[in-house]
């Protein structure tokens, strides 16, 4: 093989690998970056992820868990139903409900009462409420209301807030 074919094969061969290492680095940062922009990995070159450890203290999965209750999913209950009962619609939805919902809540309580069927709901609402179940930053509870000589439950779910007040999430 002659020199000048051996120079351009080595050459070339240099040129190919220059080029897939270029471009696998440019894959590999760019990869890195998504992580960035993703908050999983450190702003600064290398772009390292963050460990486990750091990630479960940025981003805190309940972040309510560790708030002292301030107001029981039942003192929220028993609160939503005397304002019903006085008739402070929306005083019972923005005490009681989370606030992404108050709108749709007082809609829905406006359409029942136009419906007639507001004196029932007050009454099916009326009842001791029973823990089924109780977690740190949600609870479910069961309630029952007699119908036609049927005893009927339905759900109550409670979301715990910032501030320790248990809200009504779906009822």
């Amino acid at each position: 093989m002659s020199k000048r074919k051996k120079f351009w094969l080595i050459f070339s061969g240099a040129s190919v690998l220059l080029v897939v290492l270029i471009l696998g680095g440019f894959v590999v940062v760019y990869n890195r970056l998504e992580l960035v922009d993703r908050g999983l990995a450190h702003p600064t070159f290398p772009y390292m992820r963050y460990s486990q450890n750091e990630l479960n203290e940025m981003y805190p999965q309940y972040v309510n868990v560790d708030v002292a209750t301030t107001r029981t999913p039942e003192e929220t209950h028993r609160l939503f139903v005397d304002k019903l009962k006085e008739g402070d619609f929306d005083g019972a939805v923005e005490c009681c409900f989370v606030r992404e919902d108050w709108e749709v809540t007082k809609n829905w309580i406006n359409k029942i009462q136009e419906q007639g069927y507001f004196e029932q709901m007050i009454s099916d609402l009326d009842t001791k409420i029973e823990v089924e179940f109780m977690g740190d930053t949600l609870a479910s509870y069961n309630y029952y209301a007699e119908r036609d000589g049927k005893l009927l439950g339905s759900v109550i779910e409670f979301i715990k807030d910032s501030n320790g007040i248990w809200l009504i999430e779906s009822l």
